[in-house]
């Protein structure tokens, strides 16, 4: 039996021959894939191309190399454009796992996929506190993945209940106003977390186990310089994290830690700056 299913694996391997950035800025770089207790990481030089975001994964369309995506075609390595995210979320809810995570950055692309169950025996049990409450099985499903990750997005949703962003905005907003999770930033940057007293699963390798949210490298970095310097702006955060972010990125990756309660926003427009909400 294989860990992870065989399809899930090969469209990832796929989209990375086809999507990766052969360009001479990247050369010397290579598909990565490593393997982990918990997880399976591949990784793919050159981050996403054209108008495809962590968000749109499985609608918008754009192929950084034509003649390879034809060749594959050819020898039937490839269906049809486009579905092979598609097809890696249904191999993973067959074999009961949750959906794989992605993270784009400009210089690498990773999809992540994890081994453990979605709902284990300590998550059922976890589960069962609510069992009083209104909620469908997507939005406990929604609630398992919380557990175990800290933090959830409409596109997270979606892909973990096969559904479309309109049922997903409306299913998250019904479990906030069961009063069990919080929302935190609006429209395209909303996100979702425990309220606050609502016990979450250790993370051994979270970045942060001091304040127990998900903070990816990046935000860590500007934490340890805020403490230092006071204040960060979007131009000051990309330099600290080596000067190839890009500048919506940025934004997002400050927007999610204002949200967290963690920094806090101040002036408008090119003004605008962060600063920690309590400085040490």
């Amino acid at each position: 039996m294989y860990t992870y299913p065989e399809e899930a694996l090969r469209e990832a391997l796929i989209n990375a021959v086809v999507h990766r950035d052969y360009s001479p800025y990247m050369l010397g770089s290579h598909v990565r894939i490593e393997m982990f207790v918990d997880r399976l990481e591949v990784m793919t030089p050159g981050g996403l191309f054209g108008p495809v975001t962590e968000a749109n994964l499985e609608s918008a369309q754009s192929t950084r190399n034509q003649q390879i995506m034809r060749i594959l075609n050819e020898i039937g390595l490839v269906e049809d454009r486009g579905s092979g995210v598609g097809a890696m979320l249904n191999s993973l809810r067959e074999a009961h796992l949750e959906p794989p995570r992605f993270h784009d950055t400009r210089t690498y692309f990773t999809v992540v996929f994890s081994n453990q169950s979605l709902l284990d025996p300590e998550t059922v049990a976890w589960l069962s506190r609510y069992a009083s409450l209104p909620l469908n099985p997507r939005q406990r499903t929604a609630l398992a993945y919380l557990y175990r990750h800290q933090r959830i997005t409409n596109p997270d949703y979606c892909r973990l209940n096969n559904v479309d962003s309109l049922v997903a905005t409306r299913e998250l907003r019904g479990i906030v106003d069961a009063g069990v999770i919080a929302m935190h930033g609006t429209r395209r940057w909303a996100f979702y977390t425990l309220r606050l007293g609502q016990p979450t699963k250790p993370q051994s390798d979270a970045p942060n186990q001091e304040i127990g949210l998900e903070i990816n490298l990046r935000q860590k970095a500007a934490l340890d310089y805020l403490k230092q310097s006071g204040s960060i702006t979007v131009e000051k955060y990309i330099q600290v994290n080596g000067g190839l972010l890009a500048a919506r990125t940025a934004r997002a990756d400050l927007q999610a830690l204002d949200g967290f309660g963690l920094i806090k926003k101040v002036g408008k427009g090119r003004a605008t700056y962060y600063v920690l909400t309590n400085p040490k």
